[in-house]
């Protein structure tokens, strides 16, 4: 082997100890990503330890045909939430929160046959849940909510 590729093999060697010994000295984030069934994908950040804001954004396409009449519509929703979770209880790995939530909704449906064009709704959206969020490590958390909309 050359010298020059032994001391690029030593080094990346060095950098990736470096890095592994820093990773492990890391407290649990105060940031992430949130991803939540049916299909939101969002931001959370805990601004302290009892406070953490949770904005969202989520899309939605369906589409329906009628062969006999030869007719079809299709809808396309967006929307975008924000969320504050208050934290009234924490465990070890485990807190349980409440949040109230605020978003607003766009469909479009489009029709094509008799009759035909296309309509948009917009929503307001709001909704209060109760919530339990477990951390599974540092760097996963798994949660659960329930409640009104």
């Amino acid at each position: 082997m050359k010298k020059s590729t032994v001391l690029l093999f030593l080094s990346i060697i060095a950098i990736l100890l470096f890095i592994a010994t820093s990773a492990q000295a890391q407290q649990k984030g105060q940031t992430g990503l949130v991803m939540a069934y049916p299909a939101s994908v969002g931001f959370i950040w805990n601004v302290t330890d009892r406070v953490a804001i949770r904005p969202d954004i989520s899309f939605a396409t369906t589409s329906n045909e009628t062969p006999v009449s030869s007719a079809s519509s299709s809808s396309h929703t967006f929307e975008t939430g924000f969320a504050v979770l208050f934290y009234m209880k924490k465990w070890e790995s485990t807190a349980a929160y409440v949040t109230p939530r605020f978003s607003y909704s766009r469909t479009k449906v489009t029709n094509t046959g008799l009759p035909s064009g296309s309509t948009v709704n917009w929503s307001y959206p709001s909704s209060a849940s109760f919530g339990v969020q477990h951390s599974l490590n540092e760097r996963f958390s798994a949660f659960g909510e329930v409640g009104i909309e």
